[in-house]
């Protein structure tokens, strides 16, 4: 498939961390895309302010970042009359939604299922005013998500949930005391 004007949107502070997008992914896009226009998003929002202002000006928008990106730029796209194509490469931490969707994690197959990708629909939720496509989750799974150390994210990728969700809540008793989450993840020598 060809399209002839595409946005491609990339968060370079995604879980997979940099990646050459002019040496590598930008020529993969380019066998698809006509015309690209490259925007590097580099705040929490700006995909959504992005793809609402200008996203009804391209026949496709390329995203390349994680679940937290696809997330942001859903938010612009749905809200839009007409909607483009949308192409998602997994440049995330867990990349649940691409993965969910049959997106290899592999860059390289990724990029060219948009070449030679069949456009399928995909539905859209929306709660509170906020539209979503890969879940909807409320408890633990949202406590989880919105406690993430994101220095631990950067250093040891999807382990780091696992850590969010055991610091919330994990309560150990010993010898009739309880010790609670917080104390079992303290540095050494903090009170």
């Amino acid at each position: 498939m060809r399209f002839e004007k595409g946005l491609f949107l990339y968060n370079e502070q995604a879980g997979k961390g940099p990646v050459p997008i002019s040496e590598k992914i930008l020529p993969l896009i380019q066998e698809a895309v006509e015309n690209v226009v490259e925007h590097v998003l580099t705040f929490s929002g700006e995909g959504e302010e992005v793809c609402f202002q200008s996203g009804g000006h391209y026949d496709i928008i390329i995203i390349y970042g994680g679940d937290g990106t696809v997330h942001d730029c859903i938010n612009g796209i749905a809200r839009l009359k007409s909607r483009p194509v949308v192409a998602v490469l997994p440049g995330g931490t867990c990349n649940d939604f691409s993965r969910s969707i049959g997106v290899p994690d592999d860059m390289e197959s990724a990029c060219r299922i948009v070449k030679t990708g069949v456009i399928r629909e995909v539905d859209i939720g929306v709660m509170n005013d906020r539209f979503f496509v890969n879940f909807w989750g409320v408890g633990l799974i949202t406590d989880t998500s919105e406690n993430i150390d994101e220095n631990k994210k950067s250093r040891i990728g999807k382990m780091s949930y696992y850590l969010s969700t055991l610091s919330r809540h994990l309560t150990v008793r010993l010898n009739r005391s309880i010790l609670d989450s917080s104390a079992l993840f303290e540095k050494s020598g903090s009170q």
